[in-house]
């Protein structure tokens, strides 16, 4: 690389060990994943978002819990007014496989849904920092990806009380 002209900064990417605690045994194995992405990308995000305004609410994961499924069954409430879904379809997390057109992510199959977004929620309510919450939470929401349609959309709610 360096006789093409390239600087080359050679680096152990061993050298710094994180040092993350998992869970002895979670159902679903995408539960650790998740754990060992949110605390291996929380201090990048510490370091280029400002120091948070005000207190940081502890409650922002169990109000982000609690009403996650009213945000969705009133942004789809209206389609099922208009007839182009069922009620039933509201119901709870996706029941089938969902694909992400033009994407190259899978979300998690039907069955790690419900391992995952307790834990999704676990992290929203432990985590001090505000950015580091409304960062990871997006990103693990969409990554989980838990309704049929409307991820994107019911995630600004859940962006909006991640922050308080």
């Amino acid at each position: 690389m360096r006789a093409a002209g390239y600087t080359v900064t050679e680096t152990n990417p061993f050298e710094d060990q994180l040092t993350i605690t998992l869970e002895m045994r979670e159902r679903s194995p995408y539960i650790n994943r998740i754990h060992t992405n949110w605390e291996s990308m929380r201090e990048e995000i510490i370091k280029i978002f400002p120091e948070p305004l005000g207190i940081p609410s502890e409650k922002a994961g169990i109000v982000t819990d609690e009403d996650h499924g009213d945000w969705y069954r009133a942004l789809f409430g209206p389609s099922v007014q208009a007839g182009l879904l069922m009620a039933s379809d509201l119901a709870g997390y996706r029941n089938d496989q969902v694909y992400i057109r033009n994407s190259m992510h899978v979300p998690l199959r039907r069955e790690a849904v419900l391992d995952c977004m307790p834990a999704l929620f676990r992290h929203i309510q432990e985590e001090e920092h505000p950015a580091v919450r409304v960062v990871l939470a997006h990103w693990v929401f969409v990554y989980i990806h838990p309704y049929m349609d409307g991820n994107g959309r019911t995630e600004k709610g859940t962006d909006l009380f991640s922050n308080k």
